[in-house]
This record gives C-alpha cells, structure tokens and sequence, in this order.
C-alpha cells in the first residue's frame, strides 16, 4: 500500500494540463491540507479557460462543507459557458 501510495504522490500531471481544452471550473478550500494553494495555481495557469473558486474554511473535501457555493459555483458556470 505504501509503495501506491508514494507513486500517487509523487505523479504529477502539469504536463498534461495544457491537453485539457474545455472550459474548467476548480474548487479548492481554504483549509485543505492535501492540496496547496501553489498547485492550484499551477493548475489555473496551466489550463487554458480556468477559473478557481477558493472556498473560505473549507478543507480538501470542500463539496461537502459547503455544498451551497458548489453547487452556485457550478450552476453558474455551466449556465455561462
């Protein structure tokens, strides 16, 4: 389990991002220990139509701490895009 564990860490997919070439729509929250603001940075700058919500005391599983704005978020961009 460690060995899949180490792997997945250590896999990183910036090289791919620029290949995503719809509109993207990300969620990161504020307290989220298993992402940093850095890598959804990276993310966002990688991706050609990227936005990023920032979810204000939520942490990695900010879908379900605040599920409202989500689903406002995504309401909104799919409304608009």
């Amino acid at each position: 389990m460690r060995e899949t564990f180490v792997k997945t860490v250590n896999d990183h997919l910036n090289g791919e991002l620029e290949r995503i070439q719809v509109p993207t729509l990300l969620f990161w929250g504020t307290e989220d220990e298993a992402v940093s603001r850095r890598q959804m940075e990276i993310m966002q700058a990688h991706i050609e139509d990227c936005g990023l919500v920032e979810l204000d005391g939520a942490g990695h599983f900010g879908h379900l701490d605040q599920p409202d704005t989500v689903h406002a978020g995504l309401r909104h961009f799919l409304e608009n895009s």
